[in-house]
């Protein structure tokens, strides 16, 4: 039987509390640090290796942060109301029409991106978890 709406939540939110869990126990976190030669402290080099990413914390300011928040979700609210739409939803003009790069790719979901298999070392299709909607019949 499917999971409930309630269910998947409840299971999505408790798997993404454990990978936060798991993720905070490897050692790949720290300020950035250099060594005499300007270059990456080895031990993070070393992390960034066994693990395929390191977090530098402390990077980003509160102030730059925000902004970056703010900047984020107005190129969210000024996107195209759909593809090679002039205006965003509520009628303004889109962000971005009068950019030499279209900055928005607007694909329909779970759709080919790439447009074949032979990219992205082919297509890897996998059913997705469906909640029962409690009102449905």
């Amino acid at each position: 039987m499917e999971p409930t709406r309630a269910q998947h939540a409840e299971r999505t939110a408790a798997y993404l509390r454990a990978g936060e869990e798991r993720a905070h126990r490897l050692a790949n976190r720290g300020p950035v640090r250099f060594d005499a030669k300007g270059r990456l402290q080895p031990d993070i080099l070393e992390a960034y290796w066994e693990h395929g990413f390191y977090v530098f914390e402390g990077v980003v300011g509160e102030v730059e942060l925000q902004e970056l928040r703010a900047d984020a979700d107005m190129m969210i609210a000024r996107a195209p109301v759909r593809p090679g739409a002039d205006v965003d939803s509520r009628g303004r003009p889109a962000l971005g029409r009068d950019y030499a790069r279209e900055p928005y790719t607007l694909v329909k979901p779970l759709s080919d991106l790439w447009g074949g298999t032979d990219k992205l070392n082919g297509r890897h299709p996998h059913r997705m978890v469906q909640p029962q909607n409690m009102w449905s019949s």
